[in-house]
């Protein structure tokens, strides 16, 4: 089992949100309109495997 500390948890939560800062300044809207477009094709498809 993976043991993770509080402080890898704490690195882990900062480089994310410092990822969606970068992101919502310039390419956020491509991410946002890209992660949109694959849960739509997910949900339209049905579900084979889990």
């Amino acid at each position: 089992m993976l043991s993770i500390s509080p402080h890898d948890i704490t690195a882990l939560v900062a480089q994310w949100s410092s990822r969606a800062k970068f992101w919502a300044a310039g390419d956020g809207h491509r991410w946002r309109l890209a992660a949109t477009y694959v849960l739509l094709a997910l949900q339209a498809r049905p579900v084979e495997r889990l």
